[in-house]
């Protein structure tokens, strides 16, 4: 039953991760296109967010880990007594695919640490990908017409 638990509460992670990574992007997308600012301006701006993005994200994998362990799906453990920031410093390094800890996931909820970092890498990418096509956009907006 604790497998099972551990999928539900993966999917709505990622799920959750997902729709909100979507609307991020889409909001920003929108924002960066409506700004008059400079364009260096507006990538500081979208570059700070994208970061505060991915953050929420982790904090939101943090906190699904410390829910696992409160009920009893499995949790993190460490050489000493977690600490929230320790939950956060688990989440950021597997969803950044670092894998650098002294905290390792037990029980079933080592499926949502696996998947953490597959959602990193994706979402990171996605999140490179929206900047190259806006950084791309400025350019050819700005160049000169082919003759």
């Amino acid at each position: 039953m604790a497998l099972i638990w551990s999928i539900v509460l993966t999917v709505i992670v990622v799920l959750a991760c997902t729709i909100f990574h979507y609307e991020a992007i889409s909001r920003l997308d929108r924002f960066a296109r409506t700004r008059s600012w400079a364009n260096h301006a507006t990538l500081v701006c979208v570059l700070s967010l994208l970061m505060l993005i991915h953050v929420l994200e982790i904090v939101l994998y943090a906190g699904a880990y410390g829910f696992a362990d409160v009920i009893g799906i499995g949790g993190l453990r460490g050489p000493i007594e977690l600490t929230p920031a320790d939950y956060f410093v688990f989440a950021a390094e597997t969803y950044s695919s670092l894998g650098s800890t002294d905290v390792t996931p037990e029980g079933e909820i080592r499926l949502m640490s696996s998947l953490s970092s597959l959602f990193g890498i994706l979402s990171l990418t996605w999140s490179a990908s929206f900047l190259f096509s806006l950084v791309e956009r400025w350019r050819v907006s700005d160049s000169p017409p082919l003759r």
